[in-house]
């Protein structure tokens, strides 16, 4: 009987493979199967700058708050005729918000270029004099309440009806957060609201910018947005730290960690813009 030699055939089209993927050089074609020798680094590169470069840096808190006067007219009860009555606060004295571990600015200040862990592309000895020479690299400026301002109250709904009025107002910006030993994550703006509760009692609270997207303690002003709520973190994985170097390489910022628990170093890193 005469042999028959069958093409092989895709599974999806039945036709014969491309001829391209049949005819392999023996001689100059080198295949690895399995682990590669090569070493896996994100700061390895073929040409003469690093893709990635890393930061160590320290977090300076500034904290710098006008003693501004706020304002929040109300009535006492549904009762029309009553007269309207006025309640005012110094957001910043001290006197009903504690100031411990509020800020007004945070800036990141460079400390050290951390060398690459391959020799094929050594840190250049000229970017290390111009980051000591230009340290800061980045300010996180907080919003804050910069003027005097009368804040409008509505009916809080969270209390049932009755004779007595129970008044909120929304938030409106206050400071950061930053202390020794705080998460990163928790490096947030911060928003105060006026309102009253039993009895017609005049508070002033403040609540963070995490706990104001995800409940409904209080509602946002009109300039709050959420841009206006962004975290330290939020802008270095954003890529708003840039650094320019004078031979016109640049970098924008990638990620941040930290893992001490009461220093206020951290390390940055940063990729390369091609």
């Amino acid at each position: 009987m005469k042999n028959i030699t069958q093409t092989p055939k895709t599974h999806y089209l039945n036709t014969p493979f491309i001829d391209g993927f049949t005819e392999i050089e023996k001689e100059n074609t080198e295949i690895t199967i399995g682990n590669s020798n090569k070493i896996d680094d994100i700061f390895y590169t073929t040409d003469e700058q690093s893709e990635y470069i890393k930061c160590l840096c320290s977090l300076i808190p500034k904290t710098e708050f006008r003693n501004v006067n706020v304002t929040m007219r109300y009535r006492a009860t549904t009762n029309e005729d009553d007269r309207e009555l006025i309640k005012s606060f110094r957001p910043y004295s001290g006197e009903n918000i504690r100031m411990n571990g509020f800020i007004s600015e945070l800036t990141v200040r460079f400390r050290e270029l951390l060398p690459s862990e391959t020799p094929e592309t050594p840190i250049k000895s000229e970017w290390t004099k111009f980051l000591k020479t230009n340290p800061e690299i980045y300010t996180k400026i907080f919003r804050k309440q910069e003027v005097d301002a009368e804040i409008e109250s509505m009916v809080d709904s969270e209390y049932s009806t009755s004779d007595i009025l129970h008044v909120k107002s929304k938030c409106h910006f206050f400071a950061g957060s930053y202390y020794s030993g705080i998460k990163l994550s928790d490096i947030q703006q911060y928003l105060f609201y006026v309102g009253t509760t039993f009895q017609a009692q005049e508070y002033i609270n403040i609540i963070s910018a995490k706990e104001l997207v995800s409940s409904k303690v209080a509602s946002p002003g009109p300039n709050v947005t959420l841009q206006s709520l962004s975290t330290l973190e939020d802008d270095i994985y954003d890529g708003k730290i840039e650094i320019n170097f004078p031979d016109e390489t640049k970098y924008h910022s990638v990620s941040i960690t930290k893992t001490t628990i009461v220093s206020d170093i951290v390390q940055i890193l940063f990729k390369r813009e091609v």
